[in-house]
């Protein structure tokens, strides 16, 4: 008896099973329905969807995947699911831009000089995780607006985060999160624009992995797609977060990392634009001189392999070589 109630609870829940395969039904209120329905369930379905996700009937999988992304999504922590909800309306009200004020207070306690403009969920190697993005109240033009990204998981509890600069004379103009072949993992993109254009159009693109509960900086972009070096060499034109503190050993080793996010981090700190170390007076920045050793040092003692990703299958990694074998103080 106990063999047949053991073998009874690992079978497939058979509605759960019939379900699923609604999601291939040929009539589209079938499957929105069997959708719904698999979303309801939850947790208890989320086995049975992972196979599906699988199956070889496109339909049937991709339904699945978005399901159990929706599932996995779901907040809770009723403060975050409300300023979510409040976040997402593209108008507010003044006593809504107030409760917003207030949601985010409960959530980070101690808050900077900025207004909450957005929350993105993205699924990270370390789990999911609610990004928070708060806007400066206030900033000088010229200048690089600088914004802060909250981490928090599904609870509401904050678990980091990382300022980034949009750049000079640039503000953010949407966040998302997008999946590209170049990583296995859903990466966040920051879209920004040039700060008098009351369009917004999107010029340049930053994406960032998470790693350890902070946004990792793995590429810049032009709205066209084509990558561009970030601007070291001035502290106050620098675009993204702050440059991590490490040797030119932890360097080398984050380029040669299995970790994708590791080694297009170092890529781009490599393929930037950095002074000059020979002659510090050319080209102007205020770039500290020993940090502008450590790239030359970085390049030159891993030439051969930055060589050879000139033919990497990886498209980031193949387009960030020349970048990062060529100082930009050679190029002027």
């Amino acid at each position: 008896m106990v063999a047949l109630f053991l073998l009874s609870c690992l079978q497939a829940d058979p509605g759960i099973q019939e379900l699923i395969e609604g999601l291939r039904s040929e009539q589209l209120e079938d499957r929105e329905r069997a959708s719904r329905a698999l979303e309801k369930i939850g947790p208890a379905a989320i086995l049975d969807l992972e196979k599906a996700a699988k199956d070889q009937d496109p339909e049937k999988a991709d339904r699945a995947a978005q399901i159990l992304d929706r599932i996995d999504a779901r907040i809770e922590s009723p403060i975050l699911e409300e300023l979510a909800a409040l976040l997402k309306k593209p108008e507010r009200d003044a006593a809504e831009d107030q409760r917003v004020e207030v949601l985010a207070r409960k959530l980070v306690p101690r808050r900077e000089a900025t207004h909450p403009s957005g929350l993105v969920s993205v699924r990270s190697t370390e789990g999911r995780r609610f990004l928070l993005e708060e806007s400066p109240i206030g900033f000088s033009i010229p200048g690089n607006p600088v914004y802060l990204f909250h981490v928090l998981d599904r609870q509401g509890r904050r678990l980091g985060g990382t300022w980034i600069a949009a750049g000079n004379r640039q503000i953010t103009s949407g966040t998302s999160v997008v999946k590209v072949e170049e990583f296995g993992e859903p990466l966040v993109r920051v879209d920004v624009c040039d700060i008098m254009l009351s369009q917004g159009e999107t010029e340049e693109r930053q994406y960032y992995a998470i790693r350890k509960n902070e946004l990792v900086l793995v590429r810049l972009e032009t709205a066209s797609g084509k990558p561009f070096r970030n601007l070291y060499a001035y502290a106050g034109n620098v675009k993204g977060p702050s440059v991590p503190s490490r040797t030119a050993r932890e360097w080398r080793d984050a380029l040669r990392s299995p970790d994708a996010a590791e080694v297009h981090q170092a890529l781009t700190w490599l393929s930037g634009t950095h002074r000059n170390p020979r002659a510090p007076g050319e080209g102007g920045g205020d770039q500290a001189i020993a940090d502008a050793r450590l790239v030359d040092e970085v390049r030159e003692n891993e030439r051969e392999f930055l060589k050879s990703l000139l033919t990497s299958k990886n498209r980031w990694a193949r387009e960030a070589a020349p970048f990062a074998l060529t100082p930009a103080y050679l190029d002027r």
